[in-house]
Formats: structure tokens, C-alpha cells, sequence
């Protein structure tokens, strides 16, 4: 339905109303690289301090490349959940019914 309304009539709706019902015009590419870029540098920062302080008992090497493809997982699905109430409570709710399991001998 909101497909088909023309650009122009779209630009001359108020701000509040023209976010409510197009919600992922509001994600800029622009800052969305950049917000990518700076997760990435921050997490591998992150992620060389770990490895050279970290007194874990696992493999701190293996462990510490998660970093960097963790934060762009949340960036991305923070960048997504934030554009649209909907899709935050929708997440929210198909968290929530995701059984968590116990292993026990």
C-alpha cells in the first residue's frame, strides 16, 4: 500500500508522521559504513587486548577473532531494531519463546 505513494508527496509530510510510516527511510548507508568501520577497529581492539591480558584457561587467540564479527552482528540488528518499534517487539517476542535447554548426565 505505501509502496505505490509518490516521492514527492512523501517529501512534503510532516517529519513525525513521514518516520511512523517509513521507518526505514532513517537509516543513512553513510553512517551505517561508518558505524561498521569504527565496530570493527574497536572490537579488534578489544580483541588484541584480550589476547595479551586474558588469563582464560581456553584458546584466548580463537576466542578473541569472535569479537569483531559479534559487534557487526549488533550493529547490524541495532541499525535494524531501532528504525522500527515493530520489528524491536517482535524481536523481543521471538526471544522470548526460544526454549533454552539443560544438558544433564
Amino acid at each position: 500500500m505505501l509502496e505505490s505513494v509518490d516521492p514527492l508527496l512523501v517529501a512534503y509530510l510532516p517529519k513525525d508522521i513521514r518516520s511512523s510510516l517509513f521507518p526505514y527511510a532513517s537509516v543513512s548507508l553513510a553512517s551505517l559504513m561508518l558505524n561498521l568501520v569504527i565496530g570493527y577497529i574497536l572490537s579488534s581492539l578489544i580483541g588484541i587486548h584480550f589476547r595479551k591480558y586474558s588469563t582464560a584457561f581456553g584458546n584466548r587467540k580463537d576466542f578473541s577473532r569472535l569479537f569483531p564479527i559479534l559487534m557487526l552482528s549488533v550493529i547490524l540488528i541495532i541499525t535494524v531494531v531501532k528504525a522500527s518499534l515493530a520489528l524491536a517487539l517482535g524481536l523481543v517476542g521471538a526471544l522470548s519463546i526460544v526454549p533454552v535447554f539443560h544438558h544433564t548426565n
